[in-house]
């Protein structure tokens, strides 16, 4: 087993177990049907038992056969069950996503690879595709922020009163394996359907917005920690400058025009001013700065 997650064979014994309780280690090894092996499937069997997700119970008090089943009070097996029912339905909804997506762009002569999203405002057909399918994208991204906020809750209010350290390590390497894989397969949905980083994507996933910044500002210097806050902050600009522009603009717009992210038109997505102005920000405090002056400017 490998230190942080079940491997596919792993896991296909555990699923076995699980439906199928009771059976014996033998049963399991003749389950497999040769794959694994019976030596495989014995040895796989022993480490299920050391990590306490399944347990062993003899069928009668004299008897040296062992039932196996499901440890259904083990953290680790719950957040293995979930997870793996979570992603058969994410993965699902994601094939039969670029099924739709690739139906449509038959009906378009549309190539992905080689086109872009720039569409003559006449054609209402194509217009309207465009739009959908930034909206599903945002949507499926939607879902996997969601998991990922989940991912954190439990790790702060539930799992922290484990005081294991190795049960630890495993729950929070279960979801990020799982987190890996459906990036990849998110990706292999939607990266040749997009050719620029969806803007509300961003703006979602972006914290350090205007309004947030000063209250963060504000807060801290009534605790009396804003040095060392902004500090933190310096860190955490240097990985997020790429993001600052579209975000404060997408922010901006939403002020501007009183309508929800999703339903800003497109087209006013575009490079502006206010990015331009954006990206000559070297630092926060720069970026606040020039948005201070256009939000007064704008009467924002």
């Amino acid at each position: 087993m490998s230190e942080n997650n079940l491997s596919e064979r792993e896991l296909k014994i555990f699923e076995y177990i699980r439906n199928n309780p009771g059976r014996s280690k033998e049963d399991v090894a003749r389950g497999m049907k040769g794959n694994p092996s019976r030596i495989t499937v014995l040895k796989i069997l022993e480490k299920l038992e050391q990590e306490k997700m399944i347990i062993a119970r003899k069928a009668k008090p004299n008897s040296q056969i062992y039932r196996l089943f499901i440890n259904e009070e083990s953290l680790i097996v719950s957040i293995t069950l979930y997870i793996n029912e979570f992603e058969k339905a994410f993965f699902s909804l994601l094939d039969n996503v670029s099924q739709r997506f690739t139906e449509r762009e038959a009906n378009f002569n549309v190539n992905y690879d080689d086109s872009t999203d720039i569409i003559d405002d006449n054609d209402i057909s194509k217009l309207e595709y465009v739009r959908e399918k930034y909206r599903i994208i945002d949507a499926l991204v939607l879902l996997y922020r969601h998991f990922f906020g989940m991912y954190i809750l439990h790790a702060m209010f539930k799992w922290s009163k484990n005081p294991d350290e190795q049960t630890l390590n495993k729950l929070h390497g279960l979801f990020f394996n799982s987190i890996k894989k459906i990036q990849i397969k998110l990706l292999k949905v939607v990266w040749n359907r997009i050719h620029h980083i969806s803007d509300p994507i961003i703006y979602n996933l972006f914290e350090l917005k205007p309004d947030k910044l000063d209250n963060f500002f504000k807060y801290f210097q009534e605790f009396g920690l804003l040095d060392q806050a902004e500090q933190v902050l310096d860190h955490l600009w240097d990985i997020s400058s790429d993001f600052v522009p579209p975000s404060f603009y997408m922010y901006y717009m939403q002020q501007k025009t009183k309508e929800p992210i999703h339903a800003i038109p497109q087209s006013l997505y575009k490079i502006s001013p206010i990015l331009q102005e954006m990206n000559k920000a070297g630092d926060w405090r720069t970026a606040i700065k020039i948005w201070k002056s256009i939000s007064k400017e704008k009467r924002l």
